[in-house]
């Protein structure tokens, strides 16, 4: 019997897990795709493109895709999860309309007609991001991962049909490519949404319940937004400094390097309902044994990834990218040891510690501003590389002091029951 309660507790890991592997799967194929179709250049400019979607996407969404399983501890099925969060998802999107209908109106106003096309692209994507985010969400905090993963295996196979038509047909427009993003990521959403019933008559969320998520989700927006800057802002600065052939470079490694941390991500998100359950009832959270299987997971992914990137690298995109090797050890170093900072924030957030996680995430944002500008400028992609891993190491000491500093001892904190700060 233990044996299958221990298996029943894995599920949703295990989903998320082959969530994970379908989108590194899809992944390694778009990329490959992507980069002999467009070439460095071309490539640089759809991971430019994806960047800039990113970083909207997490400002926008406010949080909640955070607080709403931090909240919600108790399972209710994924019927209820996704009604739940579709009225939470008004203002997101009403924010990322805006922001696309002022950059359209900017470009216009620069006589830049041609290229406004681009801007109802990103918003495309955005809400992309937005209803992944949504979907991954309300998986976790229902504890069903099965739709969320043949979702994304829907979505993996919509992105790279369309991205194999572009490839035969000689396509070399980076935003055509990039328009597909966005008709993809919608998958995952729309398809649990028509299986689960959105908008059929499922007992909601109470108007304080709802409260609840969107105060979480407006104190971690601070957080959001230090950890997606501290994981894209490279990205970003390349071009102004490098290029984007040098960007393209990068993005290749740097998509293969990012397997490395999604698995951990995945075992630390579908715990924090767990997490949050146990600190509002008074439980002593299993830190220790956390930390020993984020740091078992950081050391063997690193080096299975790693030792495959140096291997596929000239297989797969051939002789034009085999200067993107010398990337391959910064950002392999800098993927694994960002597993620490990702568990400290989880933790933290299920303790409603929001305070914690906005200092954790907002230490590893300084650390990345100030070293990629210090090694971008004078070494371009290998800079960045190595500026990423500092910044991701950085960030892993300041989770490694918040871990070690907190004590057992649970207090209430505006409703949300948590272990003591650390003084």
């Amino acid at each position: 019997m233990k044996v299958f309660r221990r298996l029943s507790s894995l599920k949703l890991p295990f989903m998320l897990l082959i969530a994970q592997v379908t989108i590194a799967f899809g992944g390694l194929l778009a990329n490959v795709l992507s980069a002999r179709g467009l070439g460095a250049e071309g490539r640089g400019q759809l991971a430019l493109y994806l960047q800039v979607t990113y970083v909207v996407g997490t400002l926008v969404i406010l949080g909640r895709d955070r607080s709403f399983p931090a909240v919600i501890s108790e399972q209710r099925g994924l019927a209820a999860g996704t009604n739940d969060f579709a009225r939470l998802l008004g203002l997101p999107c009403l924010l990322a309309l805006a922001i696309c209908a002022v950059t359209s109106g900017f470009l216009a106003n620069q006589g830049m007609v041609h290229i406004v096309w681009l801007a109802a692209a990103l918003w495309l994507v955005v809400i992309g991001n937005i209803l992944t985010s949504a979907t991954r969400s309300v998986s976790i905090a229902s504890g069903e991962g099965r739709g969320y993963a043949i979702g994304m295996g829907v979505s993996q196979i919509v992105l790279l049909g369309i991205f194999l038509l572009f490839f035969v047909l000689g396509i070399d427009e980076s935003t055509l490519w990039f328009s597909a993003y966005g008709v993809a990521l919608a998958v995952p959403f729309i398809s649990v949404s028509l299986a689960r019933g959105l908008g059929t008559n499922v007992l909601g969320r109470t108007a304080r319940q709802m409260r609840r998520i969107r105060r979480l989700g407006f104190t971690l927006v601070p957080s959001s937004t230090a950890e997606i800057i501290t994981a894209r802002l490279d990205r970003l600065l390349i071009p102004i400094f490098a290029g984007y052939s040098a960007l393209g470079y990068y993005a290749v490694i740097a998509t293969f390097t990012e397997l490395i941390i999604w698995p951990i991500r995945h075992y630390i998100d579908s715990n924090v309902p767990k997490w949050a359950a146990e600190a509002s009832n008074g439980a002593v959270l299993k830190v220790r044994r956390a930390v020993l299987i984020v740091f078992g997971l950081s050391m063997c992914l690193s080096l299975i990834v790693g030792v495959a990137i140096w291997l596929l690298v000239p297989v797969l995109f051939g002789t034009e990218f085999l200067a993107s090797r010398e990337l391959i050890l910064p950002l392999v170093l800098g993927s694994g040891t960002y597993g620490l900072s990702r568990l400290a924030v989880g933790i933290a957030t299920a303790r409603g510690a929001s305070k914690h996680v906005n200092v954790i995430n907002i230490f590893g944002m300084m650390a990345s501003v100030v070293l990629y500008l210090c090694l971008i400028p004078a070494g371009g992609a290998v800079g960045a590389a190595w500026a990423s891993f500092g910044a991701y190491f950085l960030a892993s000491c300041a989770g490694a002091v918040y871990l070690a500093k907190s004590n057992a001892k649970v207090m209430s904190v505006g409703g949300i029951r948590e272990l003591e700060d650390p003084k």
